[in-house]
């Protein structure tokens, strides 16, 4: 539960509350909240290096939660794979776990997972039907705002307007002003 409403406050740059959330829930015992103090301290620029052995220790167990099929497992593993994070760091790893929680239903892996597919040189048109399109509509507002810059860079300006205005519905960084320029764009 903490992970989860931690999450929801780092994905709309509410660092300082996510950080006090994912704590209370490391107190409680919830391992995911460690990496959760690790994400936000790295959104807010902060040293996260004494909390690396916390998660060293509980990455066997979140692993094992990966392999019940636990989405936010994947996840973080995945993260910690593609980050070098308490593991050698391994992209075919990180896109293995990223696929898994993806086939689970978490909308950051299929995110992330279409971004490593980007860097690897795979068609952006299959990018985003494959990864953007289904992230965006499990409200994931980065893949939101991904598929807005899509539609505005092929000129299909009522496409590009409706998911730059959901990601600025869902917390997307820096979207109203993004949204604002948009409309100020086309109405020239």
């Amino acid at each position: 539960m903490n992970y989860k409403k931690g999450k929801k406050l780092l994905d709309t740059e509410e660092y300082l509350q996510a950080l006090d959330t994912f704590k209370q829930g490391a107190a409680t015992g919830d391992l995911k909240c460690l990496y959760g103090i690790i994400a936000a301290k790295a959104c807010m620029g902060e040293d996260f290096s004494e909390h690396l052995d916390a998660l060293k220790d509980a990455f066997p167990i979140l692993l094992d939660a990966a392999d019940e099929n636990d989405a936010d497992a994947c996840f973080i593993i995945a993260r910690c794979f593609e980050k070098g994070l308490c593991t050698e760091a391994s992209i075919d790893k990180a896109i293995e776990y990223y696929s898994r929680a993806s086939a689970l239903g978490n909308s950051d892996s299929l995110f992330n997972l279409g971004c490593i597919n980007l860097y690897r040189g795979f068609d952006i048109d299959v990018v985003v039907t494959e990864c953007f399109l289904p992230s965006a509509q499990l409200e994931n507002a980065s893949a939101q705002f991904a598929l807005g810059h899509y539609f505005e860079h092929k000129k299909d300006t009522q496409s590009a307007l409706l998911w730059y205005s959901r990601a600025a519905q869902h917390g997307a960084p820096n979207m109203k002003e993004k949204l604002k320029s948009f409309l100020s764009s086309i109405s020239r």
